[in-house]
């Protein structure tokens, strides 16, 4: 049980990181064309990234959460 909520908090910390991550990205790689003189941020391409980090990063952030354990 204690395993399981360790591994939730950790994956949100990794989400909130990614999105940190997003965020310093610049402006060009994260919006989309939107008309003609409007860009909006590109959702698609920013929950790809999230996913992407998260995979990169969960086995590196377990493995340091429960070793110190």
């Amino acid at each position: 049980m204690d395993d399981t909520i360790t591994r939730m908090r950790i994956e949100m910390q990794l989400e909130d990181l990614a999105i940190q991550a997003w965020e310093k990205l610049p402006e060009n790689e994260k919006t989309k064309k939107a008309g003609f003189f409007r860009k909006e941020e590109d959702l698609v391409k920013r929950d790809k990234f999230i996913r992407s980090f998260k995979k990169k990063n969960l086995n590196k952030v377990l493995e340091e959460a429960f070793s110190l354990d």
